[in-house]
């Protein structure tokens, strides 16, 4: 079983976000965009199987399944990784697992809106091999699925 382990920092490729805005007092439209940079990874005393790392999130996986969605107070389980509050990400927008067979995590869409996952879309219930330093989006928020050294 490989666990998640803090000891080495890495470089990774910038994560660019572009979004058009209207000023509608002005009737301009402006686009915004955004680098995230990726830090060092910080030490920490948590082990897990995988890491997701981005500027609104910075979680361990702890388990073979996890949930990512929208963050809702009434749904409280361990397995659940909540993204923010966010209108385009559904309650329950995707499902990161191991798959025996082919001994590796995948991405499931289990949402209605698409998940963007290494620059391609992939629509409800498509599924994705997950490598290291995967870059990731769901809705407005991304995030680099990283896995142990």
């Amino acid at each position: 079983m490989n666990m998640f382990s803090d000891e080495k920092a890495f470089k990774l490729p910038p994560i660019k976000i572009s979004e058009q805005k209207t000023d509608q007092s002005q009737d301009r439209s402006e686009e915004k965009t955004e680098i995230i940079l990726p830090m060092k990874r910080q030490s920490t005393n948590l082990s897990g199987y995988a890491k997701l790392y981005g500027k609104e999130i910075s979680c361990i996986i702890q388990y073979t399944k996890v949930i990512l969605g929208r963050t809702n107070p009434k749904y409280k389980k361990e397995c659940f990784i909540p993204l923010g509050d966010h209108k385009k990400i559904s309650r329950k927008h995707a499902k990161i697992f191991w798959n025996k067979e082919k001994g590796c995590f995948q991405i499931k869409n289990i949402g209605k809106n698409p998940i963007i996952v290494s620059k391609i879309d992939i629509p409800n219930k498509g599924v994705v091999d997950l490598l290291d330093k995967t870059p990731i989006k769901i809705g407005p928020v991304c995030f680099y699925f990283l896995l142990p050294n």
